[in-house]
């Protein structure tokens, strides 16, 4: 995943795959956009609580493997129609804040995602 071993998380980020993991038993969008954010915001929460005395806070850059790790570990169903719904049905105004950017996040991982996935359909071939 691309994790740096000094990231890595004893829990397996296992708070953060929770609030992903029961994100197929919402039925409105808005209650999935709210388990996402929950996921999203869970990971530097619980990096903190993992490494006491860190200074140091997850960038972008940090962020992303780790999401992606929790997002594979997380078992959703039909990943590109969650990231096709949440996409399409968030309020604009939404997209602009903090939700858009954990959003974008979550289309970035999606994307990866399929990519690696389509790469292994070729490995197979």
């Amino acid at each position: 995943y691309g994790i740096p071993v000094h990231q890595i998380s004893p829990s397996s980020w296992e708070s953060a795959t929770y609030h992903l993991s029961n994100i197929d038993s919402f039925t409105l969008p808005c209650d999935k956009l709210d388990a996402l954010l929950a996921a999203a915001k869970e990971i530097p929460n619980l990096y903190l609580q993992e490494h006491p005395g860190t200074t140091e806070h997850l960038g972008a850059d940090d962020f992303l493997p780790i999401f992606i790790y929790v997002l594979m570990n997380s078992k959703i169903n039909e990943l590109s129609y969650l990231s096709i719904l949440l996409c399409n049905l968030c309020d604009p105004d939404k997209r602009l804040s903090e939700t858009g950017y954990y959003l974008a996040t979550f289309e970035a991982a999606v994307e990866h995602i399929k990519q690696l996935d389509n790469l292994d359909g070729l490995d197979r071939s």
